[in-house]
């Protein structure tokens, strides 16, 4: 890997994204691009998988552009099978709850031990993990008993169930941008995304990556957001041409 200057002509050129004054005809094949999922999983965009991913990134190196992409690497669309139906067990947390009654898999209210008054209330982000159903709440009691009330079973295409007194949960790590879900730093989880980016990267005939969100790694978090930077590069063949990328300054290099 070398640092190349910034006036580099590689590195000058204009970064096109959608919906901006400077995206031209290429802007539905970039936005195309942007929906990709880690598992490119039943994706309507892709009715033909990595072929159709191949076919457009073709398409735009013909037209003299370096095609790319533009990844949140350290997180999960919510629509992705780490997410839907079944959630990840390594999936991020930020609260932990214990089951103070009993809960069936119609019931709406949930009672539980600790004080929930540290849990958000931005919309589509109150969503609860209890195993494999998630549950979305629409506000809570900071009193005793403590609840999450007017709950909606079964969120995001899990499945609901019925669970014991006594029960752990968690608060899902739903990104400030809330169509993500962000990925435990302390579990495989980031290894093994690192590796299937690589892999969609190195398909689909990429020349370029930047990797977006560093700021919302959750902890532990040092070393980490250059740990998932690192991994997709490692597995990524032939190099990316340029990397960028935000730790806690946005950097710009070329690999090769």
């Amino acid at each position: 890997m070398r640092f190349w200057p910034l006036n580099r002509k590689i590195l000058t050129g204009t970064y096109s994204l959608p919906g901006t004054e400077d995206s031209g005809p290429w802007s539905c094949t970039i936005a195309f691009f942007r929906r990709l999922r880690v598992t490119l999983r039943c994706a309507p965009e892709y009715p033909n998988g990595m072929e159709d991913v191949k076919r457009l990134v073709g398409k735009i190196a013909q037209a003299g552009m370096l095609p790319g992409i533009h990844i949140h690497y350290n997180k999960a669309d919510k629509e992705d099978a780490y997410v839907t139906p079944r959630p990840d067990p390594r999936l991020s947390l930020t609260a932990n709850f214990t089951l103070r009654d009993a809960l069936d898999s119609s019931s709406r209210t949930i009672t539980v031990e600790e004080n929930p008054r540290e849990c958000t209330m931005d919309d589509e982000r109150r969503i609860l993990k209890m195993q494999d159903e998630l549950i979305s709440y629409g506000r809570y009691t900071v009193e005793p008993p403590y609840q999450f009330l007017d709950c909606q079973r079964g969120a995001l295409g899990s499945h609901a169930s019925s669970y014991p007194v006594g029960a752990r949960f968690g608060l899902l790590d739903v990104d400030t941008w809330p169509i993500f879900v962000r990925l435990t730093q302390d579990t495989s989880i980031q290894e093994e995304v690192a590796q299937r980016l690589a892999t969609i990267y190195r398909d689909g005939g990429f020349k370029f990556v930047y990797f977006d969100g560093a700021e919302d790694v959750p902890g532990p978090s040092i070393g980490t957001p250059c740990r998932g930077h690192s991994g997709s590069l490692q597995e990524a063949r032939p190099g990316a041409a340029v990397c960028g990328g935000c730790v806690q300054v946005a950097f710009q290099l070329g690999t090769s």
